[in-house]
């Protein structure tokens, strides 16, 4: 199982650096370093090994392969570059990527033309 620890750590930001501060306050890095392992139990205990196939049409497989492939070489994707590698509309691409997010095999970073797609919780898709 991949764990995105950038997306963990921007899902709980604010108590990560509030962690943090106190952390480095007392000069004892313990408080820290529970705090990390116990968003890590929360990810592992939330994780579904339900097989994505499932879930997913055989064309929404597809698409999400290439845009794995795309996303092992680069960290993110955006809507534009995912209707260049998959040679589809943009309003069937918007479909897929809200399917992908839906599935939490993908995470949005961003609003309306600027959002772009990150690897999810969810990235040992078995078909």
């Amino acid at each position: 199982m991949w764990l995105p620890m950038e997306t963990l750590v921007y899902e709980h930001q604010e108590e990560y650096y509030a962690t943090l501060r106190q952390a480095d306050q007392h000069a004892d890095s313990t408080l820290f370093i529970e705090f990390i392992l116990q968003i890590i139990l929360d990810t592992i205990e939330s994780y579904n090994p339900t097989k994505m196939s499932d879930k997913l049409s055989k064309v929404e497989k597809n698409a999400y392969l290439v845009i794995m492939e795309y996303l092992h070489h680069h960290e993110s994707i955006n809507s534009q570059i995912a209707q260049e590698l998959l040679q589809k509309s943009a309003p069937t691409v918007r479909r897929y990527l809200n399917s992908f997010v839906e599935h939490n095999l993908l995470i949005t970073i961003g609003d309306k033309k600027s959002r772009i797609y990150k690897k999810g919780k969810v990235s040992n898709y078995s078909t």
